[in-house]
C-alpha cells in the first residue's frame, strides 16, 4: 500500500469529514477522497482531476502515485453512472500498476473489482466473468495454487459463481478446496469456510444431503475447542438449518436449542425472533413440480419425465402452461442481476439470462410474461409489489397464505401463493425451541438489482 493510500485509509476512519480542507491542512490534495466518501462524486471528481493533472506534470505519466486518483475518479464515475468514464480511469489504473509492478500485480485487483461491476451495468455479464477469473488466476499465480495465501481470492470466485447461477464451477472449486486442505490436520481449520459455502450450495441446488458437509464442520469444531465463537455457532446454526430443510426436526431443535444457549441475547433476537427464510422445498425437484427450484438455475437444460432427452428451458416454456415454468432462485445473498446459463449446447441460446425480484429472484423474460404490456418494462416492474401473509409452523413450513397487490396481475399472485407454498423457514425460537408463528409479512417486489 502507498504512503498515499495508506493517509487516505486513517483519514476514512476519522468522523465526519468535517471541514476536510481544515483536516488535512496542507494535503489538499486529498479533499477529492473525503469528497467521495461523502457522496459529493461531482466535487471529488473536480479534485481528482486536478490532483491527476499536477501528478503528470510532476512526475510523469505513468507515476504510480496516478494509480490511487485514478482508482478513485473510476469509482466517482461510476457512482454517477458514467460507465464508460468509469471504465476509461479503471483500465488506466490497471495500466500504470502494469507498467510499475508487472501484469500480474496483486495491486490491480481494485480496478478488476471496478471493471465487473461496469460490465454487468453495461450489460456484458461474460466480460464480468472474466474479470473475476483473471482475479482468481492473479491470485494463483502470484501464491501458488495451493497456498492458504489464496483462499480468499478463491472464496471470491466461488462467491461469484455461486450468486451469478454456475453451481457446477462453484462446487468443483469447493470440493478441490476441500480435497487439498484436508489431508493434513494443521490445515483442517482453514476448510470451514469451504464446507459452510458448500452446504448452502447444496441447499440452493436443491440436493439432499447437506448436513453431512456440516457435519465434517461440527467435528472440527468439536476437535478445536479453541476456534472462535463466532464460528462454531454459524457451524451449530447452519446445521440445524440443514437439518430442518432435510426433515430431521428432531435433529434440528438440538442444534437450534445449542446455538441458541450459546448466543449472547442480541444475536438471539436478530436470529430467532421472527421466521427466517432458508430455501425452496425439496419437493420442486420433483418432475411435476409447478415451480422450478434453484438447482435448476445453472441445469438449465432438464429431463423429460418419460425419456432420455433433454430440452431446453425454452421449450418446456412454450410447451407447458406459463404459470408452471418459473424459475426462481429464493434468498440469493447478492445484487446480481444476471444468471449463467451454463448448460446449453445450443450455440445461438443466450449465455446468460437478466433476473429480477426481492426476495424472491426470477428470469425477467418469464417473469414479464404473466404480466400486461404496461408492466413489462422495468419501469413498470418496479411499481409492483405484493404484499404476503402467512404462517410459519415449528418445522418451518409455510400455511394460510395470503398475497394481494394493485398492480400485480392474477396470474402473478398465483404464481407467488405456490412459491411461498414450497418455501422453508427457520422458525422463531422461544427459548431455544422451534415455536410456531401467524401472520408473518413478506413483501415481493421487482426492483432491478444494482448490479
Amino acid at each position: 500500500m502507498s504512503p498515499t493510500s495508506r493517509f487516505v485509509n486513517s483519514v476514512i476512519l476519522s468522523a465526519g469529514f468535517i471541514c476536510a480542507s481544515q483536516l488535512y491542512g496542507e494535503q489538499q490534495d486529498l479533499v477529492p477522497y473525503a469528497q467521495e466518501q461523502q457522496g459529493n462524486y461531482e466535487l471529488a471528481i473536480e479534485g481528482y482531476l486536478s490532483l491527476i493533472d499536477e501528478l503528470e506534470a510532476t512526475d510523469g505519466l505513468f507515476s504510480p502515485e496516478l494509480i490511487d486518483p485514478l482508482l478513485g475518479l473510476a469509482r466517482s464515475h461510476f457512482a454517477l453512472k458514467d460507465l464508460e468514464a468509469a471504465e476509461d480511469s479503471a483500465a488506466r489504473a490497471q495500466h500504470v500498476q502494469h507498467r510499475n509492478e508487472g501484469v500480474l500485480s496483486l495491486d490491480q485487483l481494485a480496478a478488476v473489482d471496478i471493471k465487473t461491476k461496469i460490465h454487468l451495468l453495461n450489460g456484458v455479464p461474460t466480460r464480468a466473468d472474466k474479470q473475476q477469473r483473471f482475479a482468481f488466476y492473479l491470485a494463483e499465480r502470484n501464491y501458488g495454487a495451493d497456498s492458504l495465501d489464496a483462499l480468499p481470492a478463491k472464496y471470491k470466485l466461488i462467491d461469484w459463481y455461486t450468486a451469478t447461477g454456475q453451481y457446477f464451477k462453484a462446487q468443483r472449486l469447493l470440493s478441490e478446496t476441500i480435497k487439498s486442505f484436508s489431508e493434513t490436520e494443521e490445515h483442517a481449520l482453514v476448510i470451514l469456510p469451504a464446507l459452510l459455502r458448500s452446504a448452502r450450495l447444496r441447499r440452493l441446488r436443491g440436493i439432499a444431503g447437506q448436513h453431512k458437509h456440516l457435519e465434517s464442520a461440527l467435528a472440527i469444531v468439536t476437535d478445536n475447542p479453541d476456534i472462535p465463537r463466532e464460528r462454531q455457532l454459524e457451524v451449530f446454526l447452519a446445521l440445524a438449518d440443514a437439518y430442518l430443510v432435510s426433515n430431521r426436526f428432531t435433529d434440528a431443535k438440538k442444534f437450534y436449542q445449542r446455538t441458541w444457549d450459546d448466543m449472547d441475547p442480541t444475536d438471539r433476537y436478530e436470529q430467532f425472533s421472527e421466521p427466517k427464510e432458508l430455501a425452496l422445498s425439496n419437493t420442486l425437484n420433483e418432475s411435476k413440480s409447478n415451480v422450478f427450484s434453484a438447482s435448476n438455475a445453472s441445469n438449465i437444460r432438464r429431463l423429460r419425465p418419460t425419456s432420455r432427452e433433454y430440452r431446453s428451458l425454452e421449450q418446456l416454456y412454450e410447451e407447458q402452461d406459463s404459470d408452471q415454468q418459473k424459475l426462481v432462485l429464493p434468498f440469493q445473498q447478492d445484487d446480481y442481476s444476471v444468471l449463467f446459463n451454463q448448460n446449453s449446447t445450443d450455440p445461438t441460446a443466450s449465455k446468460t439470462f437478466k433476473v429480477v425480484g426481492e426476495p424472491f429472484r426470477f428470469v425477467r423474460k418469464q417473469l414479464v410474461d404473466l404480466l400486461p404490456s404496461k408492466l413489462k418494462s422495468d419501469e413498470g416492474l418496479a411499481t409492483i409489489a405484493i404484499t404476503m401473509s402467512f404462517s410459519v409452523s415449528a418445522e418451518g413450513k409455510t400455511g394460510n397464505i395470503k398475497a394481494s397487490s394493485e398492480q400485480a396481475s392474477g396470474r402473478l399472485l398465483r404464481t407467488m401463493r405456490k412459491i411461498l407454498a414450497k418455501t422453508r423457514f427457520r422458525p422463531r425460537l422461544v427459548e431455544g425451541k422451534p415455536a410456531p408463528t401467524d401472520n408473518v409479512k413478506l413483501t415481493q417486489t421487482f426492483q432491478k438489482p444494482s448490479v
